[in-house]
Parts: C-alpha cells; sequence; structure tokens
C-alpha cells in the first residue's frame, strides 16, 4: 500500500475483480468519504464538490454519475453521447460514507 498525504494506492499479485478492489478500498479508508473513478474518465474539476454535496446535507449516503462525455486522445475530440434505454449510473463515479 503506497500513500500520499491523503491517497492510498493498493497493488496485488492476483488479479481482483474491480468491486472486490472497490470494496476493499472502502474497508481499509481512514477518511469520511470515499471517491472511485477510472483512470481512463475526464470529470470537470467541480465533480467531487457536487457528488460530497449530498452527503455532506445528509440526504445521500452514496452518490453516482452518468457518462455524456468522452474524450478521443486520438482525434483530440470531445464527444457526447445519448444512451437509449434504461442506463443507469457509472460505477466508476461511486462517492460514498464508509
Amino acid at each position: 500500500m503506497l500513500f500520499f498525504h491523503y491517497l492510498c494506492a493498493l497493488w496485488h499479485r492476483v488479479r481482483l475483480s474491480i468491486g472486490a478492489k472497490r470494496n476493499e478500498a472502502v474497508q481499509r479508508t481512514r477518511g469520511e468519504y470515499v471517491v472511485h473513478w477510472d483512470d481512463d474518465d475526464w470529470f470537470r474539476e467541480r465533480r467531487i464538490t457536487e457528488q460530497v454535496a449530498p452527503l455532506i446535507r445528509g440526504e445521500a449516503d452514496i452518490t453516482a454519475l452518468e457518462h455524456h462525455l468522452y474524450y478521443y486522445l486520438l482525434e483530440n475530440q470531445f464527444y457526447v453521447v445519448t444512451r437509449v434505454g434504461d442506463w443507469g449510473p457509472h460505477f466508476g463515479t461511486l462517492v460514498c460514507v464508509p
């Protein structure tokens, strides 16, 4: 485990599912909130502030976002994606109280 002030990175010798990794992160946390995101995702600068606000106000125990904006590096382009059907949250955007 590697700590950078308030950031912790974990490495495993065996492959684990993303759910197992996220569960371990929640179990090991020492902070008030756990913020998940995927390394290839891009978010605007207020993402954490906006997602933590309902938790601070006591309105939620967990928040998540839907993805609508994607960046394609090879073309230096952003794309807006409209989902069809019952698409739920992107689980790489979970913020929760441990």
